[in-house]
């Protein structure tokens, strides 16, 4: 994705679609936050889509965090009951 512009009526779901298009360029294009620009034409709007990417970001690293908690613990389990014995 290289340009996108995005335009629609008040209520359309733009600051929606703007956040989920940010998320997964950070998160599938691996996209740092400065290689991204987004413009808004209020200042209100642009303190929307910085606090509902800020609350995405946030989101998305706490399910990604308890995933890596949850792969951590099935290993532990997994190796409590693995093959391995003392020969006593």
């Amino acid at each position: 994705m290289k340009n996108t512009t995005i335009e629609a009526s008040a209520g359309t779901g733009k600051t929606y679609t703007i956040t989920t298009l940010v998320l997964r360029l950070i998160l599938e294009k691996r996209l740092t936050i400065n290689k991204i620009l987004v413009v808004t034409f209020t200042k209100a709007a642009t303190e929307e889509l910085h606090n509902r990417i800020r609350s995405s970001l946030r989101e998305a690293f706490q399910k990604a965090l308890i995933y890596q908690i949850l792969l951590f613990d099935l290993l532990v389990v997994k190796l409590q009951s693995s093959l391995i014995h003392n020969m006593y």
